[in-house]
């Protein structure tokens, strides 16, 4: 049943097409990538699993749009030390202090690579967990008393046998220490979870932003703003979110997300702006939905790519 599951949230939540484009590519990287392996090249099987999210055949030798170049990149083996260091959970802390004095970062409360050792009788009400060698494996505690411990460390488990960079095939990944760290909880006055504002920096320069509102329920949007705060109405892969006033520290976050993206070609930076005016560091992504997110309409794609 969860192919079906995710079928139906993602169809809920994002239309029929999406849906559809989605459960395609759910099939072929999962259940039907031992297979497709054997058979396929890496190249072909990227574009047979991106194309049908895309909307287009994939161009990956000399890539155009912004997909074609994450998939090209994923291909490239380049850079993959500081590729590994920055998506580490654990050791970009180590990066964020290295490339900026904004006082950027959670509280740590674990590291380690054995969830029987989490520490839940001293953390506080409220924590984040999550693995430090993958994305997406994100557990958000606003109240510990409503959860069964055991059920978390069992899903850390899972984290750790997860392979997530041959899965995706983020090459970079699979560098990493499979690790679980436990993190302080971002308090928002205004929000369950605060506004996450994802910064794509392009040759050191920010070029756009987008906001994703409610990320952990089944309401999740998104809008894409510029630099100077104008409002887009080009959608990837979530319904369009609010426009929201211009933060009051967003040049300050600008010139965050510049500091640490002045190495990349292009990287996502993430950061949180809460209600009370503070701003903390969220993660550093180089390949977005891995390639395959869908851009409505699909020449926004191109424009994206226009600026890698």
């Amino acid at each position: 049943m969860i192919y079906l599951s995710k079928f139906q949230k993602t169809l809920q939540h994002r239309g029929f097409v999406p849906a559809l484009r989605h459960a395609i590519r759910f099939t072929l990287q999962k259940p039907a990538y031992p297979v497709l392996s054997k058979f396929l090249s890496p190249k072909t099987h990227e574009k047979l699993m991106a194309a049908p999210v895309l909307g287009y055949w994939p161009q990956i030798d000399e890539p155009r749009s912004f997909s074609e170049k994450i998939i090209a990149r994923k291909l490239s083996g380049e850079r993959e030390n500081l590729f590994s260091k920055v998506s580490d959970k654990y050791a970009v802390r180590e990066y964020v202090k290295e490339k900026t004095d904004a006082n950027l970062l959670t509280d740590l409360y674990f590291i380690g690579d054995s969830p029987g050792e989490i520490p839940f009788s001293k953390l506080p009400g409220e924590f984040v967990i999550k693995a430090t060698h993958g994305s997406g494996m994100a557990i958000v505690v606003n109240d510990k008393q409503d959860w069964d411990f055991n059920s978390i460390r069992s899903e850390c488990e899972s984290w750790l046998k997860t392979s997530y960079g041959r899965r995706s095939r983020e090459y970079w990944y699979e560098a990493i220490p499979p690790r679980i760290l436990v993190e302080e909880y971002i308090d928002d006055t205004e929000h369950d979870v605060p506004p996450d504002f994802k910064f794509y920096v392009f040759n050191g320069q920010v070029k756009f932003v987008h906001v994703d509102f409610n990320r952990f329920s089944g309401d999740r949007s998104r809008r894409f703003f510029d630099r100077e705060w104008n409002a887009y109405e080009f959608r990837l892969d979530y319904p369009l979110g609010p426009v929201i006033d211009k933060p009051d520290r967003l040049e300050e976050m600008t010139d965050i997300a510049e500091q640490l993206g002045e190495e990349f070609e292009f990287v996502r930076v993430d950061l949180y702006h809460t209600s009370d005016n503070k701003i903390y560091f969220g993660e550093m992504t180089l390949a977005p939905g891995a390639g395959t997110e869908s851009f409505y309409p699909v020449e926004w794609d191109f424009n994206l790519g226009s600026y890698w």
